[in-house]
């Protein structure tokens, strides 16, 4: 313990209020993870009991590491081996860990997370009362940043229930996937209310999302003396100042600074992680500024930067600098003029912070979006070739998406920075080709788990494009696709075992294009090619029709009878653009005809 420490006595105390105010958290934890997924089906019974199950391995696991580090470094054994792991309070770094990290995590890496914190984080600076970082956190970002894929592939944050409930993941995720700044209706919405997020029945680590008991914990930490309050306040406070001023310049209410605050895991970290009594400053004019650069931090890496929460990489790069901040505390501490004069340009760092983000990222229904860019733009017989880019999770991703006949036909990826193995997942998913076929209707389209932030990059450049294309070159092409297609004539109408067979001419500007169309009770059942004057076939033979591409792969025919109701949803064949248009203008006119 810090140095303000005076027994074992008052350890032992500051641990059993510690832990007093956990139990509800961990409940609820059973509840939201457990019993709601029970409840609707979702898992067995005894998959209830995981997320309890979830939380003891944790702390058993701490225990067991600690007690095993000591056996074999610090050569203890019988009574004094036991002493050193309870006074050591060894359940704890565990016991955080497993609030903090997903529910999906596997139990092996949950195992290796409180490794790295009891080894790195406590035990090699001396074990308890002398360690730098907090050990919870140090467990935490390595698991997260070494094994964040294979977590993320196994559900990640979303429990069984959520699985099916939501289509995305935290909170916080929405954050760095929406344009600009976000609304409402983007970032609250898809998750309910407020009211969800204050209670905890959102998408969220094991213990960190009801903002309600981290509040009540707050309360009761701060009347038994516990906790440095100072800490709590000041951090929460300046996230609230920066998104606020946010909110304020960008006409979004009060709503948004309060989904910063109820979101992710800042009140719990500000309640249980950057009060920490070892890793934290002890003077109280110390506690105030490291409270509000936490926030500060926290902030930019929220709002400026592709990664969605912040906190714990926040208490672990400030718990480098306590020690500074402590020294100035101790500066400053009868010298209330020095000590308030800083607290003011902090605070005014806030207030510019929350007014750059504004004016930089907000974004209106007729501005563009300030994370694309059309390189380059090029017009080739009745193509257009774009070359944009996007800011992805690495930097900016290029790629060249090439329009024919008002439809993209092509999509390719240039260059980006984005890691291995999310680009590896990308081409897996071929989200690229997902992308292309539901161009349409993009906002039904998921995004890739484990690659959000890339698989929602690559949605929004199409989306981008699309959006240019249409203001300009789409008009232009649109009015030309009308003109492709001349005539339409049903030439006779003939009956085959009480089946309707329609012999229809259609004009488009290669030639006439006759076939039977062969309907049953107002559904088209079977199209046959008869005559077809294109140019991929050769003239002195009409039988060559199926040398053309649209005909010559037999499964595009079948798939437009399949989708006759929808004809939109298929795509075009490449090198067959009028055709596969002629052959859907062919089926919307023969069914308006039997209408």
């Amino acid at each position: 313990m810090g140095p303000f420490v005076k027994s074992n006595n008052k350890t032992s105390k500051i641990m059993f209020n510690l832990l007093i105010s956990l139990i509800p958290i961990i409940l609820f934890s059973f509840y939201k993870n457990g019993y709601i997924p029970y409840k609707n089906h979702c898992t067995s019974f005894i998959g209830m009991f995981y997320p309890l199950l979830f939380i003891m391995v944790g702390v058993l696991s701490s225990l067991l590491i600690e007690e095993i580090y000591l056996f074999i470094f610090s050569k203890k054994r019988g009574k004094e081996l036991v002493d050193s792991v309870i006074n050591g309070y060894a359940i704890f770094p565990g016991l955080f860990i497993s609030l903090v990290l997903p529910i999906n995590t596997p139990l092996s890496i949950l195992f290796i997370a409180c490794l790295a914190g009891i080894v790195l984080g406590k035990m090699v600076f001396g074990g308890f009362g002398n360690n730098i970082f907090n050990p919870a956190l140090i467990g935490c970002v390595f698991v997260l940043t070494c094994f964040g894929t294979t977590i993320s592939n196994c559900g990640g944050y979303l429990n069984s229930y959520e699985l099916d409930a939501v289509s995305s993941s935290t909170p916080l995720t929405n954050v760095s996937l929406v344009e600009g700044i976000g609304s409402y209706e983007s970032l609250v919405k898809p998750y309910g209310s407020l009211l969800d997020f204050l209670i905890g029945t959102i998408p969220g680590a094991v213990g960190e999302t009801s903002a309600l008991l981290c509040i009540v914990a707050f309360i009761y930490l701060t009347l038994t003396k516990t906790i440095k309050w100072r800490i709590s306040i000041s951090y929460v406070g300046t996230v609230f100042i920066v998104t606020y001023v946010v909110a304020l310049f960008s006409d979004l209410g009060i709503w948004y600074p309060l989904f910063h605050i109820l979101s992710g895991g800042l009140l719990f970290g500000s309640v249980f992680m950057a009060t920490d009594p070892v890793t934290s400053p002890v003077n109280k004019e110390s506690q105030v500024l490291y409270g509000i650069i936490l926030g500060l931090v926290t902030s930019y890496i929220r709002l400026l930067t592709p990664y969605p929460e912040g906190v714990l990489t926040s208490i672990l790069l400030m718990n480098m600098f306590v020690f500074i901040i402590d020294r100035w505390g101790s500066k400053v501490r009868f010298k209330p003029i020095k000590y308030y004069i800083t607290i003011c340009i902090a605070i005014i760092c806030a207030i510019g912070m929350g007014y750059y983000i504004s004016t930089t990222f907000n974004k209106s229904v007729d501005t563009t979006d300030p994370d694309y860019e059309i390189i380059s733009k090029q017009e080739n017989n009745d193509e257009v070739i774009y070359e944009v880019s996007q800011k992805g999770f690495g930097g900016k991703i290029k790629a060249k998406i090439i329009f024919r006949g008002n439809e993209i036909t092509e999509i390719n990826i240039l260059e980006h920075n984005e890691s291995l193995d999310r680009y590896e997942l990308i081409v897996k998913e071929n989200y690229l080709s997902t992308l292309k076929k539901n161009q349409k209707n993009l906002g039904e389209v998921d995004t890739i788990s484990s690659a959000t932030v890339s698989s929602t990059a690559l949605k929004k450049m199409v989306n981008n494009t699309i959006r240019d294309y249409t203001k300009g070159k789409g008009s232009i092409i649109k009015e030309k696709k009308k003109e492709e297609i001349t005539g339409f004539k049903i030439n006779d109408v003939r009956e085959e075992y009480a089946i309707d067979v329609y012999n229809v001419d259609i004009t488009n500007r290669f030639g006439v294009f006759n076939m039977d169309v062969t309907m049953y009770d107002g559904v088209i059942k079977n199209i046959r090619p008869l005559k077809y004057d294109d140019t991929c076939i050769s003239r002195s033979n009409s039988s060559d029709y199926y040398k053309c591409p649209a005909f010559l792969n037999e499964g595009y025919i079948n798939e437009l009878i399949k989708n006759q109701d929808n004809l939109d949803n298929v795509d075009t064949i490449s090198g067959a653009t009028i055709s596969c248009d002629t052959l859907k203008e062919v089926i919307r006119k023969v069914k308006e005809a039997t209408r």
